[in-house]
């Protein structure tokens, strides 16, 4: 009952027979998660995601005042967070809580190296989850990676895996937002970067 749901793991084969589904086939495993999002819809569940085409994302950033730091995919992971926050807000408005897994790792941000949850840890609405939620993450990571196996399948070639997504992520009505990159130029002497979600874009 208290094995965590990490769909990368659960929809792997290797990685699924080393974790508590073991006896699960790959049917198992998204009927399993299928009714996971269900139980969710029932209860009012709403979701929200945004993503990063990292194929077109700066190789390398800099913050006003800071130093040129390489982007990784811990980087993106946060920003992409705040850009799914920034969409659920527009939608929802600022009354909720928010919780998170904590990612211990510190990485370089230009100005100094933070923990890659730092920036969400010191979110005003940020909580600490009793045992009894923990596995609203489980939900979020269901979120997550519905949402990237759709973008996969529906932007290429899809597998048979990536396929069966799209129709999850059609039932789970997921808000998407797409996190862009754009350079705004601020003087004749200086350059800065300017992180808004296409969301955002389209309304200036």
């Amino acid at each position: 009952m208290d094995a965590k749901i990490h769909c990368r793991i659960l929809f792997s084969g290797d990685a699924r027979r080393r974790s508590p589904f073991l006896h699960f086939s790959p049917a198992d495993a998204h009927a399993f998660v299928e009714e996971c999002v269900n139980l969710m819809l029932n209860l009012g569940g709403r979701w929200f995601s945004a993503w990063i085409d990292q194929t077109r994302y700066p190789q390398q950033l800099k913050l006003v005042n800071g130093l040129p730091f390489d982007v990784n995919e811990k980087h993106l992971a946060g920003l992409a967070c705040f850009a799914a926050i920034a969409n659920m807000q527009h939608h929802e408005g600022t009354t909720y809580l928010l919780a998170f897994d904590t990612d211990r790792t510190k990485i370089d941000w230009g100005l100094a190296r933070l923990q890659a949850t730092h920036f969400t840890r010191v979110h005003s609405n940020a909580v600490e989850l009793s045992s009894g939620y923990v596995c609203l993450l489980d939900m979020a990571d269901i979120c997550a990676y519905a949402t990237a196996q759709a973008i996969l399948a529906a932007h290429g070639k899809p597998n048979k895996k990536a396929a069966r997504f799209l129709d999850l992520a059609k039932s789970m009505n997921i808000q998407t937002s797409e996190f862009c990159y754009q350079q705004r130029g601020v003087g004749p002497l200086e350059r800065s970067s300017t992180l808004a979600s296409d969301e955002q874009e389209k309304k200036s």
